[in-house]
């Protein structure tokens, strides 16, 4: 009986065509093998073509608020809310002057958010050529509560140290950005007009940059250490009858300095002396035994401690 199984001295390729299974049975170990080599390859690059399709996700200590600039108060006179919302050639020029130099380092020459200065903010500055997405909308009224009030969590802060006309100049620039801006109703604008007193004024505080009110903090609170620290050391080292009465009535020398050089009001006399010891007693460096004192010895403590605190502040400014 004829074998039809025995093994053959060479492959005859022809058959492949007619028997398929054959075929698959000599490439399939090449198969896995291409499987396994792509899979390891895709394996051992997995963070690169991560990195490479994934964008950079800027976190909150990313973000970068623009200063605040340095501002003097003024009286800010009333307008006529209705007459000043409609646009007119002078109020858009106006406006293009006042976003040139306060908005486009940050919105773009071209509203589009895309400022030299807000490529480092989180969330990305407002493109104004979109009306999609905006935090409290895109009429006049609700972006005059943006310039108003700033957008707390974001790097637009408040533009209110700009008079009103010049606000809504700036307004009507940006919507000359906008494709189609939402119009605001009567009632939209009585509502804004009452809000903010728009017809009647107001006055305007100064206002100062963070870190320059970070910058006085810091100065004051040095200046304050030294005296405190100086302050403690005239209360530790004093001699005689001063001494003795010092050691009546202060439980602790560096609270009683603290209390004394942040005091704004016992250096007046020996009545607003009593009456700031008195109200944190106990709890301020002085013990309650100052409150018994006799008029004499009152009268000689306040007199030691307002020399001191003079002879200090003198010191400092010189």
């Amino acid at each position: 009986m004829e074998n039809k199984f025995r093994p053959e001295d060479e492959i005859d390729y022809k058959d492949f065509l007619k028997n398929p299974l054959r075929l698959f049975a000599v490439v399939y170990p090449y198969l896995i093998m291409l499987i396994i080599v792509v899979g390891m390859y895709w394996v051992f690059n997995l963070d690169h073509a991560i990195l490479n399709t994934q964008q950079k996700q800027l976190l909150a200590r990313d973000t970068v608020a623009p200063e605040i600039p340095m501002q003097k108060g003024a009286m800010m006179e009333g307008v006529n809310v209705k007459e000043i919302s409609v646009p007119n050639a002078e109020m858009i020029a106006k406006g293009a002057e006042l976003y040139k130099a306060n908005c486009s380092s940050c919105h773009g020459n071209e509203g589009k958010g895309d400022g030299i200065a807000g490529s480092g903010l989180n969330p990305k500055p407002r493109n104004f050529t979109e009306l999609d997405g905006w935090k409290n909308g895109a009429k006049l009224s609700e972006m005059w509560k943006t310039l108003e009030e700033g957008i707390p969590g974001s790097g637009m802060v408040a533009y209110n140290y700009l008079n009103v006309v010049d606000r809504f100049a700036l307004i009507h620039y940006m919507h000359s950005l906008m494709p189609d801006f939402p119009k605001d109703s009567d009632s939209d604008l009585e509502t804004l007009d009452l809000t903010y007193s728009l017809s009647e004024g107001k006055v305007t505080s100064n206002q100062i940059s963070v870190s320059m009110a970070m910058n006085k903090m810091t100065e004051e609170y040095s200046n304050n250490k030294t005296k405190i620290e100086q302050f403690t050391k005239e209360l530790n080292t004093v001699e005689g009858d001063i001494a003795v009465l010092l050691d009546k009535v202060i439980s602790n020398t560096d609270k009683a300095s603290i209390t004394l050089v942040n005091g704004k009001n016992w250096q007046s006399g020996t009545n607003a002396f009593i009456n700031e010891i008195a109200s944190t007693i106990n709890n301020n460096g002085f013990k309650a035994i100052t409150l018994r004192l006799t008029k004499d010895e009152l009268t000689t403590l306040h007199s030691f401690l307002l020399n001191a605190h003079n002879r200090l502040n003198l010191q400092s400014q010189s």
